[in-house]
């Protein structure tokens, strides 16, 4: 574990995260503050999950993407964050704490420590931060901070131990003593290893590595149930699949599921053996870190020994120009990997697509959590819902409410008998020909139900599953009968875009999606494409209907709707626009089962 403060240096924070070692956690004081959006220095796609308060906080932590989001809950305010990891002996509590320093009227602190007093201790805890007190117990010099006795009172009602060396200079600043004020306190229970300082700069505080002496707080995360598709071996995939078994007597309801359940079982298997598993997302490193900003921080590093050594003005001022380059160094680097970014994104309209999504939807917004906040119910109560099944039961509510329809007003109610007269034949008849042409326009890659089988894969199948799909499919139809294990959908929750961190703690500050399996969305689009077909050629619908019909788009409406208010003028009349949006129209759909 790795705390420091860093003193508002990006350059420093950069240096934390992406720099050589790799930390469990990362404890930043005074991190550097986006002047743009409120969040601090972790790239989306690096190794580490952010904790942090946002806008004019002064801690935050930082937590390796290795460690499972189900085995740590955090939380983060101004001057302190803490994370609370679960291990084998119990929950680890870690904070990281900015302490300002105190004024002459000690009425007027507002220090963590006050706040912490008041808390119950947990079981095992670490503290760790800039604390700016000295005291005779760890000061070599043996200054005395007036306050320093609020810290010495938690420490013996927490029962902490201090692990910083005595007199380890922790700030180093040309010009003024050293002073031993970024500490490490731990619950005299826990095994603590302090490793000593690293060799970054760019801030006057040194950083400081601590180790929990815990097999299981490193643990890996097991390895992810699924698959990377982008490897898979189309040709072992093509030879497998040829060997699929086509049904012949599908006759009842029961028959269609069992049957289903041996292809879906049975492509679970060819991907097995043909698909390699998906390593852990531990996160990735900065692209544009090089060789030559690497080459600059070991002279950077160098001149700092040297500095620390002699203490002159002379190797502080190599030590300070070594630092300017290897900033101008890290400035380059990111220019020209952005400028290749967008050169390469001129040659290829899918990565202007993703650019331009980006700029639109994430470029301004602040990073996304890593784990969906406390909710509540309304914006004037407090979080009531903590833990993943109370989240849950929140979300159900709103996403999926219980309601019940009011019929009272339908006078029409012919609709209850068998009394609607003519009917509409729909062909049951399925070709393999048919299954691909569905297969194929429909999109590879897209994030898959609960099966793990993604549209790419049965594309990879080819001809023998479309002829299995078929034949199951014209059962289905002739049966009337949609599969059951294709009923169920796996739901997840994505952020809305441009929520603020108070708008999240609301069900409405995030939308649902439902990922249904892609066995079952082929027969759902060749139904829909059925029931669509014989909906046009029997006039069914609305002549004005533009949604979900061949041939008709938005630019349509658009052009129909200006000119009927031409038409309007023409004839010197005022035309008027209803526009309505039915709020939660599909949430509160009866179904009825």
């Amino acid at each position: 574990m790795l705390y420091w403060n860093v003193q508002k240096s990006k350059f420093a924070m950069i240096e934390a995260v992406d720099a050589g070692r790799e930390y469990d956690i990362i404890a930043i004081q005074e991190p550097w503050q986006n002047p743009h959006i409120a969040t601090t220095y972790c790239p989306r796609g690096g190794r580490y999950h952010l904790v942090y308060a946002g806008e004019g906080s002064r801690s935050a932590i930082m937590i390796h993407k290795r460690h499972r989001l189900a085995d740590w809950t955090a939380t983060a305010t101004k001057d302190w964050c803490r994370a609370q990891i679960r291990t084998a002996i119990g929950e680890i509590t870690i904070y990281s704490i900015y302490s300002p320093i105190p004024g002459r009227d000690l009425s007027q602190w507002q220090s963590p420590i006050h706040q912490l007093a008041t808390q119950d201790p947990p079981q095992y805890t670490l503290l760790v931060g800039d604390f700016n007190l000295h005291h005779p117990n760890w000061d070599v010099s043996g200054r005395r901070t007036e306050g320093v006795g609020d810290l010495l009172a938690l420490s013996a009602s927490w029962d902490l131990q201090l692990h910083t060396p005595y007199g380890e200079p922790t700030r180093t600043k040309h010009g003024n003593r050293d002073s031993t004020i970024d500490h490490a306190w731990a619950t005299r229970d826990l095994r603590i290893k302090y490793e000593g300082p690293e060799e970054y700069k760019l801030s006057d505080h040194k950083p400081q590595v601590v180790h929990i002496e815990l097999e299981t707080l490193g643990r890996q995360a097991p390895a992810p149930d699924s698959f990377s598709w982008h490897m898979m071996d189309k040709e072992r995939v093509a030879a497998e699949a040829a060997h699929l078994w086509c049904p012949t007597n599908v006759n009842t309801a029961e028959e269609i599921d069992r049957q289903f359940d041996l292809l879906v079982e049975e492509l679970q298997r060819i991907a097995a053996v043909s698909v390699p598993r998906r390593k852990p997302n531990n996160g990735r490193a900065n692209p544009w870190w090089n060789r030559k900003i690497n080459e600059a921080m070991v002279e950077a590093k160098s001149l700092e020994r040297r500095w620390y050594t002699t203490r002159s003005q002379v190797t502080w001022e190599e030590f300070r120009t070594a630092l300017r380059r290897m900033q101008k160094a890290i400035a380059e680097a990111k220019r020209q990997t952005w400028r290749k970014a967008i050169q390469e994104a001129s040659n290829n309209p899918q990565k202007v697509l993703a650019l331009a999504k980006w700029a639109r939807n994430r470029s301004h917004c602040s990073p996304e959590p890593p784990k969906i906040p406390p909710l509540k119910i309304d914006e004037e109560s407090e979080p009531t819902a903590f833990t993943h099944s109370e989240k849950t039961n929140i979300f159900r509510k709103r996403f999926l409410p219980e309601t019940e329809a009011a019929l009272d007003d339908i006078q029409e109610r012919t609709f209850d008998d068998d009394t609607f007269g003519q009917t509409i034949e729909i062909d049951s008849q399925v070709t393999p020909e048919q299954v691909a042409g569905v297969v194929k326009r429909a999109k590879p890659w897209k994030a898959p139900g609960r099966d793990g089988i993604p549209m790419g894969f049965l594309k990879a199948c080819g001809e023998p599953l479309y002829r299995v799909l078929a034949r199951l499919a014209q059962a289905s139809m002739k049966l009337e009968y949609f599969p059951r294990r294709f009923r169920d959908a796996r739901v997840t929750v994505l952020r809305k875009p441009g929520k603020t961190t108070a708008q999240l703690q609301l069900a409405g500050g995030w939308r649902p999606i439902a990922l249904l399996n892609t066995v079952g969305k082929v027969i759902e689009a060749i139904v829909a494409e059925r029931i669509a077909d014989a909906a046009e050629a029997n006039n069914l619908l609305p002549a004005n209907q533009m949604g979900n019909r061949r041939n008709r788009s938005s630019e349509l409406a658009i052009r129909l709707l200006t000119d009927q208010i031409r038409t309007a003028w023409a004839y010197d009349a005022i035309p008027s626009l209803l526009q309505l949006d039915i709020k939660g129209a599909f949430d509160r759909v009866l179904y009825v089962t």
